[in-house]
């Protein structure tokens, strides 16, 4: 992350075995779902519009999960963005067509510099001031592979 500007505040991405387990679940859920494609013809299959909802959807789950795992309130955005940075990684840039891959790192410094920030900070405002309900943690926690009734402290 230290070749991206962030806009605000960010702390100290805080590792966790939940949020590994989740994201290579991810990781292998967008790879099924993009399986029926050629790699060169994903991007006439899958549009941006799948791949921000997948990002925004675990944007949604990773800040349940860390909301209930980390006490800081700027180590929370920066774990949260540090998860999401490796799931972009992992999907945007092999979704990617060839012609736009030497636009990747400005794009990325766009969307992970600024976007998921931003979406971050809207979504945790929403959530603070009960606009939105947030997922029960034990339902959160078992998406990252906690077991039982495990709540993260």
């Amino acid at each position: 992350m230290s070749d991206i500007h962030v806009t605000g505040p960010i702390g100290k991405a805080i590792a966790d075995s939940g949020i590994e387990n989740y994201m290579e679940t991810m990781v292998v859920k967008w790879d099924e779902s993009k399986s029926s494609s050629k790699w060169w013809q994903l991007w006439k299959k899958v549009s941006f519009i799948a791949i921000t909802n997948f990002l925004l959807a675990r944007l949604d789950d990773l800040i349940s999960y860390v909301d209930n795992l980390v006490a800081s309130g700027i180590d929370k955005k920066a774990t949260v963005l540090d998860a999401l940075t490796r799931i972009y990684d992992k999907i945007i840039y092999e979704a990617m067509p060839i012609w736009l891959k030497p636009f990747s790192p400005l794009i990325r410094g766009i969307v992970i510099g600024q976007i998921i920030p931003a979406a971050i900070d809207f979504f945790v405002s929403k959530y603070r001031e009960g606009s939105w309900n947030k997922k029960d943690p034990e339902v959160v926690a078992q998406l990252f592979g906690v077991p039982g009734d495990h709540r993260p402290s």
